[in-house]
Parts: structure tokens; sequence; C-alpha cells
């Protein structure tokens, strides 16, 4: 979670009196948009969840094709755009219940989801965080496992 650098009229006072240099300013509105665009991605995340959990019965059906495509272009998205860190391990986390409740979306019907899916793993796992690049690896194990069991 991140952390409040101070009020905003604060910031304002300090600059105008020479306490705060343009570079402190332009830092800390770094910092708060990156906080800022952290808590969203959470929000977003949970809000996933939670309709993946609402929608269950819906998703778990062969046809419900456009209801599975939103879902999986959302988590796609969110693979393909910069995140922090923290936000990256909350989506393997989201993945891997995508994986253990719609597996048979992934691997049986014919969709292009687990093209993708390795596609964006697979530039994971190169990623330069240890934790990123563990939790890619894991994930892929986990897609083969699921794909060899069903």
């Amino acid at each position: 979670m991140c952390i409040a650098l101070g009020r905003p009229s604060d910031r304002k006072w300090r600059h105008a009196f020479g306490g705060e240099t343009d570079k402190e300013a332009m830092r800390y509105d770094e910092v708060r948009e990156a906080c800022l665009s952290q808590e969203i991605a959470y929000i977003a995340i949970d809000h996933l969840r939670i309709f993946m959990r609402e929608k269950e019965l819906e998703l778990s059906r062969p046809h419900q094709h456009k209801l599975m495509d939103a879902l999986f272009s959302t988590l796609i998205a969110m693979m393909q755009r910069k995140q922090s860190v923290p936000v990256i391990l909350e989506i393997f986390r989201l993945l891997r219940e995508f994986v253990h409740k719609y597996s048979k979306h992934l691997f049986t019907l014919n969709t292009p989801y687990c093209a993708h899916l390795t596609a964006q793993i697979l530039h994971f796992c190169n990623y330069q965080n240890i934790h990123v690049r563990v939790e890619a690896s894991a994930f892929l194990f986990l897609l083969m496992k699921v794909r060899i069991c069903e």
C-alpha cells in the first residue's frame, strides 16, 4: 500500500517559500500517480474476482463465449499493461483461480485462450523481478499440469 506524502496544501506552501524544489514536487506527483494506479488495479482485480464468483454458472457453460471473451480479454489486457510487482503477483493469483474454475474453456473447447495466455506468461518468465519470474514459471507449470490431468 502507498503512503500519503503530506497534504497538497502543505506541499504548495513549502514550494512557495523555497522549501521544496520542482524536482521534489514532480517526484511527489509521480509517487501519488503510481499509488493511485496501483489502487485502481487492485479494485479491478477484486471486481473480476467477484464477477467470476457471481457468474460461475454462466461462465461454466460452453456456449457462453461472449461472457468468457469479455472476462478473458480483461485479464489479458491487465497483463499487457505496465503494472507494479505486487499487482502482477495479484494477477497471477487471479489467473490461478481462473484456470482451476474454467480449465475446460482453456483446453477442451476450440478457443484461443490458452495460446494468448501462454504468450503473456512467457513474457513474464523473462521479467526483471525474481518473484514475478517464479510466479510465471509456476503458473506455466500449473497450466501444463492441469492440461495433462484433464
